[in-house]
Order: C-alpha cells, then sequence, then structure tokens
C-alpha cells in the first residue's frame, strides 16, 4: 500500500543575497535565504559567516589487522561509531569480511570477502550502522552482522541510499526510508510501502536522517523534509526546498540541519532557515566531494577533491570553525565515524587512522557519581608522551593536577551538582581534548540521616529488639561494634539475608560514614 505525502501547505524557495565576503578567509560566501514562493522582496539577509581556524595537523598511523599472524589488505573499510572497523579484504588469499574491535579483541571473521560489495551509503542510528553495498544492505550491531532482508520486499531494485530513523514514540524501533532505483520507499515492520506525492513516487538519490521519524532526502527536484506519521495511515508531510544545481553529497548534524554539496559547493542551513554557501580554503584544483555529519559529537567532516581523484583534501568542523586537515592523505578513500578521527585507505590495500584529536578518559569518577569523601581521579591521555598541558576545573575554579592525578575533595568543592572539565593539549599539532564528568557532593552520611533508615528498611526483622539475630543494630554503637562484620556481608551480598543485594552506592555509604568515624 502507497505512503501518500501530504501535500505541504507552504513550498519554499532558495532566494540569492548579495555576496559577502567572510573577514577571515576573504573568499566570497554567499547567503540564501528560504522564503515562500509568493514573496517578491527579501527584507535584511544576514549571513552567518564561515569561520576558518589554523589548520590542525593529523597524527596519522597504520592500521593493521592481522588472522593468524597474516595481516589483511583492505579493498573497502567501514568505520563503526564505537572505533571498530568493518574490512572487506583478503588474507593469505583468502576472501574474508573482519570485524576489527576498537578494544583490542582479536578480528573476527564475519563472512566471506566481497558480501557487501563496494559501499554507496553508510547511515548509523544509535548502536546500529547500516552499509548499502552494491550486493546488498547490511547492519552490524554490537559485533555481530546482520543481512538487512530487502530483497523481498523490494524485489531486485537497486539501493542507493538508506537512513535509519528511530520512532518518536518508541525511540528503540527503527523505521527506515531507502532510496532505490525504481523511488523511496517506508519499510516499517518489515512491510514495504512506496513514498508517493499525488500518486507518484518520488525518485530520491540521497536520504539522511534528521531526527526521530524525519528524515532528509534529494530528489530530482531538489531538497526534501519528509515527516512521517506515527502509523501507516498517518500520511507523512513534506517540504520542498527548490536547487540551484546538482546536490551529490548530504548529511544531516547533530541538531537535524542538512548540509550538501551542490555543483561542487558546500551549503549547510541554519537554525532560521538560512541557507549558507560555506567558503573553504581549498587547494588549487580541489572542490568539496563529501561531507560526513557525526551527530553524537556534533562535529563535521569535509571532503575534497580533483576531478581524477589523484589529490584530496579534509575539512574538520568542530560546530564553530572549519580547519584544514594537513598530512599526507591524497589519494585516499576517507571515512569518518567519529569527531576525532578518519579511517583512509588506497588501492594498495593499506589502512591508516588520521586522527585530529587523540583520546582521553578519567577513571575513578563515573558521571553521575555521588560524592561524599575525597576520591583521587586520573587522567589517562593517548599518546602520553606527546601531552603538552592539562589542566582541571570544576564549576570555573581550578584544581592542581599532581602527575596525571586530580583530587576532589567534598570540603573545598562545597556540597551540590558539580561538572569536573579537564582538558588535555599535545605538541604534534592535534585539537585539544576535552573530558566532561558530572558529579554530586551530598553531605557526609549521619547516623539518623543515613543508616538508621536503612537499618529500618533493611535490617530490623532480624537485627532488631524482636529479631532472631543476637547480633543487634539497633543503635549507632552496635554497628559501630559489628562494622567488620557488617561490610564484607553487604559488599558480597550475604546480608541482607533473603534480600536483594544492596546497590553498590549504598554499600559505599556505609563505608564512608565508617571511615568518618561514625558521625550521628
Amino acid at each position: 500500500m502507497p505512503v501518500a505525502l501530504r501535500r505541504p501547505t507552504e513550498v519554499k524557495r532558495l532566494v540569492s543575497c548579495p555576496a559577502l565576503r567572510s573577514r577571515t578567509s576573504g573568499a566570497a560566501s554567499t547567503a540564501l535565504l528560504l522564503a515562500p514562493l509568493t514573496a517578491t522582496v527579501i527584507a535584511g539577509c544576514l549571513p552567518e559567516e564561515t569561520l576558518i581556524g589554523a589548520p590542525v595537523t593529523a597524527s596519522i598511523r597504520t592500521a593493521t589487522i592481522e588472522l593468524d599472524g597474516v595481516s589483511v589488505s583492505a579493498n573497502d573499510v567501514v568505520p563503526l561509531p564505537d572505533g571498530s572497523l568493518l574490512v572487506d579484504g583478503t588474507a593469505a588469499d583468502r576472501a574474508v569480511l573482519v570485524l576489527a574491535p576498537a578494544d583490542g579483541r582479536s578480528p573476527e571473521i564475519l563472512g566471506e570477502g566481497g558480501e557487501i560489495g563496494a559501499v554507496r551509503s553508510i547511515a548509523s542510528a544509535g548502536s546500529t550502522t547500516l552499509v548499502v553495498g552494491e550486493n546488498g544492505v547490511v547492519a552490524v550491531q554490537a559485533g555481530a552482522l546482520f543481512r538487512v532482508p530487502l530483497e523481498p520486499m523490494l524485489g531486485a531494485m537497486e539501493v542507493r541510499s538508506i537512513a535509519a530513523l528511530p520512532r518518536v514514540e518508541a525511540p528503540s524501533a527503527l523505521d527506515y526510508l531507502v532510496a532505490t532505483d525504481a523511488g523511496l520507499f517506508l519499510v516499517r515492520d518489515e512491510v514495504a510501502s512506496p513514498v508517493e506525492v499525488d500518486g507518484a513516487g518520488l525518485d530520491v538519490s540521497l536520504v539522511a536522517m534528521r531526527g526521530p521519524g524525519s528524515a532528509w532526502a534529494v530528489d530530482d527536484e531538489g531538497l526534501v523534509r519528509i515527516t512521517l506519521g506515527a502509523t501507516l495511515d498517518d500520511a507523512p508531510t513534506l517540504s520542498r526546498l527548490a536547487r540551484l544545481g546538482a546536490i551529490t553529497a548530504l548529511a544531516s548534524d547533530g541538531e537535524g540541519r542538512p548540509w550538501w554539496i551542490e555543483d561542487h559547493t558546500l551549503f549547510s542551513m541554519t537554525r532560521d532557515q538560512r541557507v549558507i554557501a560555506r567558503a573553504l580554503p581549498l587547494g588549487a584544483g580541489l572542490a568539496p566531494s563529501g561531507v560526513t555529519a557525526i551527530p553524537s559529537d556534533g562535529e563535521l567532516w569535509v571532503h575534497a577533491s580533483t576531478t581524477d581523484a589523484t589529490r584530496t583534501g579534509l575539512f574538520h568542523f568542530d560546530g564553530h570553525e572549519f580547519r584544514a586537515v594537513e598530512g599526507e592523505i591524497d589519494a585516499m578513500t576517507l571515512r569518518c565515524a567519529s569527531g576525532s578521527a578518519c579511517i583512509g585507505f588506497d588501492g594498495t590495500g593499506e589502512m591508516a587512522w588520521i586522527t585530529v584529536r587523540h583520546g582521553a578518559s578519567l577513571e575513578g569518577l563515573t558521571d553521575g557519581e555521588a560524592v561524599h569523601d575525597p576520591i583521587t581521579v586520573t587522567i589517562a591521555a593517548d599518546d602520553a608522551s606527546h601531552v603538552a598541558s592539562m589542566s582541571a576545573t570544576v564549576d570555573a575554579t581550578t584544581l592542581p593536577i599532581t602527575g596525571s592525578s586530580i583530587t576532589l575533595d567534598p570540603a573545598t568543592i562545597g556540597v551540590g551538582p558539580r561538572t569536573l572539565v579537564v582538558t588535555i593539549t599535545w605538541d604534534d599539532g592535534t585539537l585539544p581534548r576535552v573530558v566532561r564528568r558530572s558529579f554530586t557532593v551530598e553531605p557526609p552520611a549521619t547516623w539518623t540521616n543515613d543508616i538508621e533508615p536503612l537499618y529500618r528498611a533493611q535490617c530490623a526483622d532480624c537485627h532488631g529488639p524482636a529479631g532472631p539475630s543476637a547480633r543487634r543494630l539497633d543503635s549507632r554503637e552496635g554497628w559501630m561494634r559489628e562494622i567488620d562484620r557488617i561490610l564484607p556481608s553487604i559488599t558480597s551480598g550475604a546480608m541482607p539475608l533473603g534480600r536483594p543485594r544492596l546497590p553498590d552506592t549504598t554499600v559505599a555509604l556505609v563505608r564512608t560514614w565508617s571511615m568518618a568515624g561514625f558521625p550521628d
């Protein structure tokens, strides 16, 4: 049954503004404004300038995958959001499809090489990554490969592009918008329905997730915004934006705004629906050729190349400014799945990570943790030999760092919700890394406010005046006397007897109360 799109209440077109110059690059930056077709005069056209930052030097390191001591020669590579790699290649003359986990675990053969074929499109939604290849569509999730069974629904149609859309009412469930050579289809609950306007299908070449239940698409008339209905009986809505030239690449950022390449020019849409032609400082002969948005990071990559693809360029956008990526990346095919790194590969079978921001983590503090007593947080930074500086603040108050350790002391930080912000810089030209942790400093535990209510809820039946146990815990003194028995028992889950194990936070509360001298 076809899905009929509701006619838009307002059709919009692109209206040109006078060319303006970027203060930073000196290149022309043309702003375009969305306006109703009936509009004849545009009052006020204020462009969002393309800010160009200093170039960033990429850290380039060879990515090697081995199976039983034999290196895998890559024909095609798909980076996954968790840093893993899906590699179609050969090892000892055997065609293999390999998953190389990011955590250092041994690579795993998921199938035969060539199973996917040449990659045409990649789309991610949550923990699921969809790969459209010349031989079909597969999904990678939790280290497993699943073939998406579109063939029974779409027959022998050629899949051009696909977008996985979380449902508004159930984000864990996914709908798929599938662009094929026979039109656009909505796949919901294993039922494929053609998307039509006035009884005619949409000839769509590219689709990209805009947000739950919504997508951007490119057809033969321009850029289209599609919003799905809650059920197949609820007609989706369509907003069409006319275009000036051929759109060859499409992406959607973390705020659901589209970025696209049209006639070798990069365009984006602002929050107030202005369209900006982004002027980038490209080298001679280079033109934008691809755009990859990383919604989870709020960042963006723009690929550039010469017409014969013998020279390539890469730009990184951090949500504020563009930076040219410097490094030996010519003639590489580049694919990016995070805001910090891309994987590059060429016709020789070799792969390399192109990193513009090293990784770092904080050990000893989990996000949202409750802190009662002083704790030590350790900064773990990749490529530690090139770390140039580290700084730490809690709500704008600078904290000292000893070696790579930070002490969070509730007595000096104060009670309430807090945010630790750690910034690390490296001396190799890569971008700084900022790591944040939210935590709450809680008042010290006391017998009256914390331990006695715990006793009444969990221990009184057995350890109260009428209980069968000889060990009385109905007083602060009883807990002080028995604490060396209590802590191992509640840590192991042996106590409370016959009840669910106490949460780790509750065990920690009892431990810190005892360490603080059993406050009353």
